[in-house]
């Protein structure tokens, strides 16, 4: 027999408990069991420990348990889905609307640059009207119309 050292132990312990080792391992553990107080002690806690489940392994659960647990994920889901929507809600109705403004704006700046703004335009008009003498004309749509 060989003298054993605590982690060895620890190391061996579940198969130990298990029946899993070879007889001479086997035998080095249980003189060491025998000879140290603090081994035992964890073996008695992992002996206890499997009693325990084992024990719950044979309990019969509740019949309605699946049907509880379903109805509470049910019931947290629907919680979560009506706090985060009127979250998200005036957030998005502000995006939109500003980015609705920030379109119209831009459409606006482009459309006046093509009506009224440029002022290339204004000065082909004025050398039309002195070069052709033309003094009945509308110009609402920058566009030269003669009266006749």
């Amino acid at each position: 027999m060989r003298n054993m050292d605590c982690k060895i132990v620890h190391q061996h312990l579940i198969d130990y408990q298990e029946n899993n080792l070879q007889s001479g391992l086997k035998q080095d553990i249980e003189a060491h069991l025998s000879e140290c107080g603090s081994c035992r002690r964890l073996l008695t806690g992992f002996q206890s420990v499997e009693a325990i489940i084992e024990k719950a392994k044979k309990t019969d659960p509740h019949p309605y348990i699946s049907t509880r647990i379903v109805q509470h994920i049910e019931n947290e889901l629907s919680t979560y889905k009506r706090t985060r929507i009127p979250v998200l809600r005036p957030i998005m109705l502000t995006s939109t609307v500003i980015s609705a403004i920030a379109i119209g704006i831009l459409i606006g700046k482009v459309n006046s640059d093509r009506i009224g703004g440029n002022d290339e335009n204004q000065d082909q008009i004025e050398n039309l009207r002195t070069e052709l003498f033309i003094h009945d004309f509308i110009d609402e749509n920058k566009t030269l119309l003669v009266k006749e």
